[in-house]
Protein backbone atom coordinates (compact mmCIF):
# COMPACT_ATOMS: atom_id res chain seq x y z
CA UNK A 1 0.00 0.00 0.00
CA UNK A 2 1.72 3.01 -1.05
CA UNK A 3 1.16 6.50 0.91
CA UNK A 4 -1.22 7.76 -1.40
CA UNK A 5 -3.12 4.88 -1.52
CA UNK A 6 -3.42 4.40 2.83
CA UNK A 7 -4.10 8.66 2.92
CA UNK A 8 -7.32 7.63 0.06
CA UNK A 9 -8.66 4.95 1.94
CA UNK A 10 -8.57 6.25 4.95
CA UNK A 11 -10.13 9.39 3.90
CA UNK A 12 -12.55 7.28 1.85
CA UNK A 13 -13.73 5.75 5.40
CA UNK A 14 -13.69 9.22 7.30
CA UNK A 15 -11.19 8.29 9.62
CA UNK A 16 -9.25 10.82 11.16
CA UNK A 17 -5.45 10.06 11.67
CA UNK A 18 -6.19 9.77 15.44
CA UNK A 19 -8.91 7.57 15.20
CA UNK A 20 -6.62 4.60 12.48
CA UNK A 21 -3.42 5.54 14.26
CA UNK A 22 -5.81 3.96 17.89
CA UNK A 23 -7.43 0.87 15.43
CA UNK A 24 -3.51 -0.23 14.25
CA UNK A 25 -1.53 0.88 17.39
CA UNK A 26 0.55 2.99 17.27
CA UNK A 27 0.57 6.63 17.84
CA UNK A 28 -0.61 9.51 15.29
CA UNK A 29 3.10 11.18 14.53
CA UNK A 30 3.24 7.14 13.04
CA UNK A 31 0.75 7.11 10.92
CA UNK A 32 1.33 10.53 9.79
CA UNK A 33 4.54 9.64 9.07
CA UNK A 34 3.44 6.53 6.47
CA UNK A 35 1.16 8.84 4.85
CA UNK A 36 3.98 11.44 3.82
CA UNK A 37 6.14 8.37 2.73
CA UNK A 38 8.75 9.14 5.77
CA UNK A 39 8.35 5.73 7.14
CA UNK A 40 7.16 2.55 6.39
CA UNK A 41 4.63 -0.11 8.44
CA UNK A 42 6.03 -3.68 9.08
CA UNK A 43 4.58 -6.31 7.45
CA UNK A 44 2.67 -6.80 10.97
CA UNK A 45 1.44 -3.33 10.64
CA UNK A 46 0.42 -3.31 7.41
CA UNK A 47 -1.83 -6.19 8.25
CA UNK A 48 -3.43 -4.33 10.59
CA UNK A 49 -3.79 -0.96 8.41
CA UNK A 50 -5.58 -3.21 5.49
CA UNK A 51 -7.97 -5.50 8.60
CA UNK A 52 -7.89 -1.88 10.22
CA UNK A 53 -9.45 -0.15 7.01
CA UNK A 54 -11.84 -3.00 5.75
CA UNK A 55 -13.66 -3.15 9.08
CA UNK A 56 -14.22 0.95 9.19
CA UNK A 57 -17.98 1.52 8.71
CA UNK A 58 -18.49 2.76 5.93
CA UNK A 59 -19.61 6.75 6.38
CA UNK A 60 -23.07 7.79 6.28
CA UNK A 61 -24.52 9.24 3.25
CA UNK A 62 -25.13 12.86 3.61
CA UNK A 63 -27.78 14.61 2.30
CA UNK A 64 -28.37 15.89 -1.40
CA UNK A 65 -29.57 19.25 -0.23
CA UNK A 66 -29.98 21.53 2.10
CA UNK A 67 -32.80 21.78 4.92
CA UNK A 68 -34.56 24.59 3.88
CA UNK A 69 -37.93 23.41 3.03
CA UNK A 70 -40.00 25.81 5.47
CA UNK A 71 -37.91 28.63 4.11
CA UNK A 72 -39.05 28.03 0.72
CA UNK A 73 -42.27 28.25 2.04
CA UNK A 74 -42.17 31.43 4.11
CA UNK A 75 -41.69 35.30 3.00
CA UNK A 76 -37.99 35.10 2.46
CA UNK A 77 -35.94 35.55 -0.40
CA UNK A 78 -33.95 32.48 -0.99
CA UNK A 79 -31.06 32.31 -3.48
CA UNK A 80 -29.73 28.73 -3.62
CA UNK A 81 -27.94 26.31 -5.31
CA UNK A 82 -28.05 22.39 -4.53
CA UNK A 83 -24.84 23.12 -2.14
CA UNK A 84 -25.19 26.18 -0.70
CA UNK A 85 -28.13 28.81 -0.11
CA UNK A 86 -28.56 32.54 1.25
CA UNK A 87 -31.70 33.77 2.61
CA UNK A 88 -32.34 37.62 3.26
CA UNK A 89 -33.67 37.85 6.66
CA UNK A 90 -33.22 38.28 9.96
CA UNK A 91 -32.07 35.12 12.31
CA UNK A 92 -34.23 35.48 14.92
CA UNK A 93 -37.16 34.89 12.10
CA UNK A 94 -35.30 32.42 10.42
CA UNK A 95 -33.85 30.03 12.55
CA UNK A 96 -36.79 28.21 14.16
CA UNK A 97 -37.86 27.43 10.67
CA UNK A 98 -35.07 24.61 10.75
CA UNK A 99 -35.16 21.18 11.65
CA UNK A 100 -33.85 20.03 14.74
CA UNK A 101 -29.69 18.94 14.67
CA UNK A 102 -29.57 19.99 11.06
CA UNK A 103 -26.15 21.80 11.24
CA UNK A 104 -22.71 20.38 11.69
CA UNK A 105 -21.05 23.47 12.35
CA UNK A 106 -22.46 26.60 13.33
CA UNK A 107 -20.14 30.09 13.08
CA UNK A 108 -21.92 32.97 14.82
CA UNK A 109 -20.44 36.46 14.56
CA UNK A 110 -23.00 38.52 15.59
CA UNK A 111 -23.14 42.39 16.19
CA UNK A 112 -21.06 43.07 19.20
CA UNK A 113 -22.96 46.04 20.75
CA UNK A 114 -20.26 48.78 20.54
CA UNK A 115 -22.12 51.09 18.35
CA UNK A 116 -20.54 49.88 14.04
CA UNK A 117 -22.94 50.42 11.10
CA UNK A 118 -23.99 47.41 9.43
CA UNK A 119 -25.26 49.40 6.38
CA UNK A 120 -28.95 50.19 7.20
CA UNK A 121 -28.58 48.66 11.40
CA UNK A 122 -27.26 50.24 13.74
CA UNK A 123 -25.15 47.72 16.08
CA UNK A 124 -26.64 49.30 19.22
CA UNK A 125 -29.11 48.33 22.08
CA UNK A 126 -31.16 49.78 24.86
CA UNK A 127 -28.43 48.18 27.21
CA UNK A 128 -26.64 45.51 28.10
CA UNK A 129 -28.99 43.00 29.85
CA UNK A 130 -31.30 43.50 26.26
CA UNK A 131 -28.49 43.11 24.55
CA UNK A 132 -27.91 39.69 26.28
CA UNK A 133 -31.64 38.44 26.28
CA UNK A 134 -31.36 39.08 22.40
CA UNK A 135 -28.03 36.81 22.50
CA UNK A 136 -29.62 34.24 24.56
CA UNK A 137 -33.02 34.25 22.02
CA UNK A 138 -31.39 33.63 18.78
CA UNK A 139 -28.43 31.16 20.97
CA UNK A 140 -31.08 28.60 22.06
CA UNK A 141 -32.19 27.92 18.66
CA UNK A 142 -28.70 27.19 17.18
CA UNK A 143 -28.64 24.95 20.36
CA UNK A 144 -32.16 23.01 19.00
CA UNK A 145 -30.61 22.86 15.19
CA UNK A 146 -27.12 21.72 16.32
CA UNK A 147 -26.15 17.80 15.24
CA UNK A 148 -25.43 15.42 18.21
CA UNK A 149 -21.99 15.47 16.80
CA UNK A 150 -21.85 19.06 16.10
CA UNK A 151 -19.60 22.37 17.31
CA UNK A 152 -20.55 26.14 17.52
CA UNK A 153 -17.93 28.53 17.28
CA UNK A 154 -19.27 32.15 19.31
CA UNK A 155 -17.30 35.53 18.39
CA UNK A 156 -18.32 38.28 20.84
CA UNK A 157 -16.82 41.54 22.41
CA UNK A 158 -14.17 41.12 25.51
CA UNK A 159 -17.45 43.02 27.15
CA UNK A 160 -20.28 40.36 26.67
CA UNK A 161 -18.28 37.30 26.14
CA UNK A 162 -18.24 36.77 30.08
CA UNK A 163 -21.71 36.47 30.24
CA UNK A 164 -22.65 34.55 27.26
CA UNK A 165 -19.80 31.27 28.36
CA UNK A 166 -21.73 31.57 32.27
CA UNK A 167 -25.01 31.00 29.96
CA UNK A 168 -23.28 28.56 26.93
CA UNK A 169 -22.03 26.31 29.53
CA UNK A 170 -25.01 25.42 31.48
CA UNK A 171 -26.41 24.36 28.43
CA UNK A 172 -23.63 23.11 25.95
CA UNK A 173 -20.03 21.82 26.56
CA UNK A 174 -17.43 24.69 26.21
CA UNK A 175 -14.18 23.02 24.78
CA UNK A 176 -11.70 26.07 24.29
CA UNK A 177 -11.51 29.47 25.11
CA UNK A 178 -9.86 30.97 21.71
CA UNK A 179 -7.83 34.61 21.34
CA UNK A 180 -8.04 35.54 17.70
CA UNK A 181 -5.03 38.39 18.23
CA UNK A 182 -4.52 40.58 15.43
CA UNK A 183 -1.81 43.10 15.12
CA UNK A 184 -2.51 47.04 15.54
CA UNK A 185 -3.99 49.22 12.26
CA UNK A 186 -2.74 52.35 13.55
CA UNK A 187 -2.24 54.29 16.36
CA UNK A 188 -3.52 52.82 19.85
CA UNK A 189 -5.49 54.24 23.14
CA UNK A 190 -3.23 56.78 24.78
CA UNK A 191 -5.28 56.11 28.56
CA UNK A 192 -5.84 52.65 28.44
CA UNK A 193 -3.70 48.99 27.29
CA UNK A 194 -5.76 49.25 23.73
CA UNK A 195 -7.35 45.79 22.27
CA UNK A 196 -5.71 43.81 19.91
CA UNK A 197 -8.00 40.34 20.12
CA UNK A 198 -11.07 38.99 20.01
CA UNK A 199 -12.54 35.78 21.93
CA UNK A 200 -14.05 32.92 20.61
CA UNK A 201 -15.57 30.27 21.90
CA UNK A 202 -15.65 26.51 20.78
CA UNK A 203 -18.52 24.96 21.84
CA UNK A 204 -19.65 21.19 20.87
CA UNK A 205 -22.75 19.21 21.68
CA UNK A 206 -21.17 16.25 22.90
CA UNK A 207 -17.75 16.17 24.62
CA UNK A 208 -16.71 12.73 24.39
CA UNK A 209 -18.07 12.67 20.50
CA UNK A 210 -17.50 15.58 18.61
CA UNK A 211 -15.44 16.41 14.92
CA UNK A 212 -12.51 17.74 15.02
CA UNK A 213 -9.85 17.07 12.15
CA UNK A 214 -6.39 17.58 13.78
CA UNK A 215 -3.79 16.83 11.01
CA UNK A 216 -6.07 19.21 8.76
CA UNK A 217 -5.08 21.74 11.15
CA UNK A 218 -1.33 21.24 12.16
CA UNK A 219 1.04 23.87 11.91
CA UNK A 220 4.64 23.44 12.37
CA UNK A 221 6.01 22.53 15.76
CA UNK A 222 9.27 24.11 16.00
CA UNK A 223 11.20 21.40 18.83
CA UNK A 224 10.40 18.29 15.96
CA UNK A 225 10.27 20.49 13.09
CA UNK A 226 13.77 23.01 13.21
CA UNK A 227 15.37 22.35 16.84
CA UNK A 228 15.51 18.50 15.35
CA UNK A 229 15.73 17.50 19.21
CA UNK A 230 15.11 14.23 20.58
CA UNK A 231 12.76 12.71 23.68
CA UNK A 232 15.21 11.11 25.77
CA UNK A 233 11.45 10.21 27.82
CA UNK A 234 10.27 7.47 25.62
CA UNK A 235 11.55 3.76 26.42
CA UNK A 236 12.79 4.33 23.16
CA UNK A 237 14.18 7.99 22.13
CA UNK A 238 12.52 9.16 19.34
CA UNK A 239 12.39 12.45 17.68
CA UNK A 240 9.66 15.03 18.80
CA UNK A 241 6.90 15.57 16.46
CA UNK A 242 7.49 17.81 13.47
CA UNK A 243 3.94 18.94 13.91
CA UNK A 244 1.02 20.03 16.50
CA UNK A 245 -2.40 20.95 16.37
CA UNK A 246 -2.30 24.67 17.24
CA UNK A 247 -2.92 26.47 20.75
CA UNK A 248 -6.05 28.56 21.43
CA UNK A 249 -4.06 32.14 20.81
CA UNK A 250 -4.50 32.25 17.09
CA UNK A 251 -2.28 34.99 14.95
CA UNK A 252 -4.52 36.08 11.95
CA UNK A 253 -4.21 39.84 10.46
CA UNK A 254 -7.30 41.57 9.91
CA UNK A 255 -8.76 42.60 6.73
CA UNK A 256 -7.84 45.63 5.35
CA UNK A 257 -8.23 47.62 2.23
CA UNK A 258 -7.12 46.90 -0.55
CA UNK A 259 -5.83 43.27 0.39
CA UNK A 260 -7.87 40.54 -2.19
CA UNK A 261 -10.56 39.41 -0.11
CA UNK A 262 -11.49 42.90 1.03
CA UNK A 263 -15.33 43.64 1.51
CA UNK A 264 -16.66 46.69 2.69
CA UNK A 265 -18.17 45.94 5.84
CA UNK A 266 -16.83 47.21 9.02
CA UNK A 267 -15.93 43.61 10.86
CA UNK A 268 -14.95 41.40 8.05
CA UNK A 269 -12.93 38.30 9.27
CA UNK A 270 -10.15 36.59 7.43
CA UNK A 271 -10.63 33.38 5.39
CA UNK A 272 -7.65 31.97 7.12
CA UNK A 273 -9.77 32.45 10.71
CA UNK A 274 -12.68 30.61 8.99
CA UNK A 275 -10.50 27.93 7.40
CA UNK A 276 -8.87 26.56 10.07
CA UNK A 277 -12.75 26.75 12.06
CA UNK A 278 -14.29 24.74 9.13
CA UNK A 279 -11.58 22.63 8.94
CA UNK A 280 -11.36 21.02 11.80
CA UNK A 281 -14.98 20.38 12.76
CA UNK A 282 -16.66 19.65 10.12
CA UNK A 283 -15.90 17.43 7.37
CA UNK A 284 -16.82 17.39 3.41
CA UNK A 285 -20.55 17.55 2.73
CA UNK A 286 -21.05 18.54 6.19
CA UNK A 287 -24.06 21.69 6.57
CA UNK A 288 -22.15 25.00 8.25
CA UNK A 289 -24.50 27.48 8.96
CA UNK A 290 -23.40 31.22 9.72
CA UNK A 291 -26.55 33.27 10.69
CA UNK A 292 -25.08 36.51 10.75
CA UNK A 293 -23.30 36.15 7.65
CA UNK A 294 -22.08 39.16 6.67
CA UNK A 295 -19.38 39.18 3.88
CA UNK A 296 -20.25 35.48 3.78
CA UNK A 297 -16.50 34.62 4.32
CA UNK A 298 -17.81 31.76 6.16
CA UNK A 299 -19.18 30.10 2.80
CA UNK A 300 -16.72 30.79 0.61
CA UNK A 301 -14.50 28.96 2.72
CA UNK A 302 -17.19 26.16 3.19
CA UNK A 303 -18.08 25.49 -0.21
CA UNK A 304 -14.11 25.71 -1.49
CA UNK A 305 -13.66 22.80 1.27
CA UNK A 306 -16.47 20.69 -0.13
CA UNK A 307 -18.99 21.35 2.58
CA UNK A 308 -23.16 22.67 1.98
CA UNK A 309 -23.42 25.93 3.36
CA UNK A 310 -26.82 28.41 5.00
CA UNK A 311 -26.32 31.78 5.67
CA UNK A 312 -28.76 34.44 7.00
CA UNK A 313 -28.31 38.19 6.20
CA UNK A 314 -30.54 41.20 6.84
CA UNK A 315 -28.31 43.66 4.98
CA UNK A 316 -29.12 44.11 1.07
CA UNK A 317 -25.79 45.15 0.49
CA UNK A 318 -24.58 42.10 2.56
CA UNK A 319 -26.67 39.38 0.56
CA UNK A 320 -24.87 41.25 -2.97
CA UNK A 321 -21.48 40.41 -1.85
CA UNK A 322 -22.69 36.67 -0.27
CA UNK A 323 -24.50 35.96 -3.73
CA UNK A 324 -20.84 37.41 -5.77
CA UNK A 325 -19.05 35.14 -3.95
CA UNK A 326 -20.88 31.93 -3.56
CA UNK A 327 -22.02 32.35 -7.26
CA UNK A 328 -25.21 32.40 -6.72
CA UNK A 329 -27.93 34.08 -8.94
CA UNK A 330 -31.53 34.82 -9.05
CA UNK A 331 -33.98 34.12 -5.92
CA UNK A 332 -36.26 31.20 -5.51
CA UNK A 333 -38.62 33.70 -3.87
CA UNK A 334 -39.11 37.31 -3.60
CA UNK A 335 -40.92 39.40 -0.83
Amino acid sequence: MTPADLKARRTRRALSQTELARRVGVSRTTLWRWEQGRAAPSPEQSRRLRQSLRAAPSPPQRPNGLPIAQLRSGAATLFETPKAAIVHGDALGLLPKLPEACCDLIFADPPYNIGKRFAAFHDRWPNDAAYLTWCERWLSQCLRVLSPTGSLYLMASTQAMPQLDLWLRERIAVLSRIIWHYDSSGVQARRRFGSMHEPILHCVADASHYTFNSEAIAVEARTGARRKLIDHRKPVPAPYSSTKVPGNVWYFPRVRYRMAEYEAHPSQKPEALLERIVAASSNRGDLVLDPFAGTFTSGAVATRLGRRFLGFESQDEYVAIGRRRLGLSGPTRAT
